[in-house]
């Protein structure tokens, strides 16, 4: 009995760090496990679990289903364990949906992942028809997820592409934004209608759109749309100046807060933009002297002062150090950037080769080869936060 007594007693005094640590190492599943043993154990776990720093753990991606007009999705675990963290294929998800829906990735932030519910039909020539009946948002980590209803208004019908985001902030984790821009044309020129949806309302709200000008146009979602103090900010061009490229820090309102400029004659040409260490951070691409459309360089710039326009270069690698050669696309180059490391991740989109470079001992690392995926590769940056918000749980015990 004393011997029990002092197991325990040495068990509850295990510093923080190291039980952070071991946390930090075990799947998903294990720790929601843990957290049905005992009250104590559950309390123990969620206070350990809001304490691990948000970290990058992997990258989903995804490739056509054999035989079958569906993409399945898998899961690039970089730390390296024998089971994944999370569950690739979303089953506690698509279980809940009706049997002629599906669902589609369409954007993360910190942690929640957005779907679209999509209902196929056939059409003339067998091609297929996707129509969005809602969306999904969802935490993988904790398999907590809520239904969200589309849009209900003709704009939506009559708009050429409809680009929706989901905006979360860790601070406030009792409650998360949709934002929805609906576009006159395929190219995302001109911004029609601003949509949001508050998960405190439950409910969808036009917004207006003075802000959003003719000035500022084209979201170019593949260069990311990092949050920033409480803001997403997304990769668009001007038109008045000669479609040069700005990062537009936007509200969970859809109000236009800030646009920062980017000499692109003085960094390279801007090909995404990630948060690290609550910092902006961008990539830009150095292309051929005589071939536009091959980039020889890849440099990363950090804005340490949000209130300035002061980027600082924090480190450039060759492409050649990179793939070994140089990379004919800038869209898909850049994967990501480590949220509290130096470390940033590369994919070659011809050769499936999926690199990091350290921006401080400048050593590159190859990763693996993603054989017939598909571009974005989607960072998964776990939050353990537990919020009623997402009130349908799938549970372990």
């Amino acid at each position: 009995m004393g011997g029990t007594k002092r197991k325990a007693s040495a068990a509850a005094v295990v510093p923080d760090d190291i039980l952070l640590e071991i946390l930090s190492r075990l799947p998903v599943k294990s720790l929601f496990r843990f957290k049905c043993v005992s009250k104590a154990w559950s309390g123990l776990v969620a206070d350990c679990l809001r304490k691990v720093p948000p970290t990058l753990q992997g990258l989903f991606y995804w490739k056509w289903s054999a035989g079958s007009s569906t993409m399945d999705c898998f899961f690039f675990d970089l730390l390296e364990r024998s089971v994944p963290p999370v569950d690739p294929s979303f089953r506690f998800l698509t279980a809940a949906l009706p049997w002629d829906e599906q669902i589609s990735h369409i954007d993360s932030c910190n942690g929640l992942v957005l779907f679209r519910r999509e209902r196929r039909s056939r059409r003339g020539g067998g091609a297929y028809l996707a129509i969005t009946t809602g969306y999904i948002v969802c935490n993988p980590a904790t398999r907590g997820w809520v239904a969200v209803p589309c849009t209900s208004c003709d704009a939506v019908e009559k708009a050429a592409r409809i680009t929706t985001r989901v905006v979360f902030d860790p601070a406030a984790p009792s409650r998360f934004g949709l934002l929805q821009f609906l576009f006159g044309s395929d190219l995302d020129l001109d911004v029609l209608q601003v949509h949001t949806y508050s998960s405190e309302s439950r409910a969808w709200c036009r917004r207006a759109t003075e802000c959003w000008s003719h000035d500022e146009t084209m979201i170019m979602s593949w260069m990311g749309r990092p949050f920033v103090n409480g803001m997403i900010h997304l990769p668009m061009v001007r038109r008045s100046d000669g479609y040069r490229k700005v990062i537009v820090a936007v509200d969970e309102r859809g109000e236009k807060c800030r646009a920062i400029r980017w000499a692109e004659e003085e960094r390279g040409s801007l090909v995404f933009a990630a948060q690290s260490q609550g910092l902006l951070h961008c990539v830009s691409a150095h292309r051929h002297q005589h071939y536009i459309l091959r980039t020889e360089k890849l440099s990363i710039w950090v804005l340490e002062d949000y209130g300035s326009e002061q980027w600082i270069l924090k480190g450039s690698v060759c492409c050649t150090q990179l793939f070994g050669e140089a990379n004919w696309c800038l869209a898909d180059a850049t994967v990501a950037i480590h949220p509290n490391s130096s470390l940033a991740f590369f994919f070659h989109s011809s050769k499936r080769k999926l690199v990091s470079y350290d921006m401080e001992s400048k050593e590159v690392r190859a990763l693996g080869t993603l054989e017939d995926c598909f571009i974005p590769l989607i960072p998964f940056f776990p939050n353990f936060t537990e919020s009623l918000v997402l009130a349908r749980k799938h549970r372990y015990c």
